[in-house]
C-alpha cells in the first residue's frame, strides 16, 4: 500500500467522523429543510436538506411540503443518516 493511499484513507476516516459530529451537535433540535425528493411511495420517507447542509430522512405526514422550508425535529442519527419527524403545522 503507498503512502498516499494510506493518506486519502486516513482523511476519508477523519471526514466521516468530523461530518457525524457535527450532525449529532444538531440530534434533539428542530431545524428548517426544504425537500429534494418525493416521498417514497412504500416508506413514505424523503430526503430534506437543512440550511446548513446536513441531509435528513423525513417520514412524510398526510402532506408534504412542496418546495418551501418546514421545520423538522432531528430525532436520531442510524448509521450515518439523520432521521427526523416533521414538527408542527406545514
Amino acid at each position: 500500500e503507498t503512502v498516499a493511499r494510506r493518506r486519502v484513507e486516513e482523511l476519508r476516516s477523519l471526514s466521516q467522523t468530523l461530518r457525524r459530529r457535527f450532525y449529532e451537535r444538531f440530534v434533539g433540535k428542530t431545524l428548517s429543510v426544504v425537500p429534494e425528493s418525493e416521498p417514497d411511495p412504500d416508506t413514505r420517507h424523503f430526503v430534506a436538506r437543512t440550511d446548513n447542509y446536513i441531509p435528513v430522512q423525513v417520514r412524510a405526514a398526510s402532506t408534504v411540503p412542496c418546495k418551501h422550508a418546514f421545520p423538522v425535529i432531528l430525532e436520531r442519527m442510524v448509521g450515518e443518516n439523520v432521521l427526523g419527524t416533521m414538527s408542527g403545522p406545514t
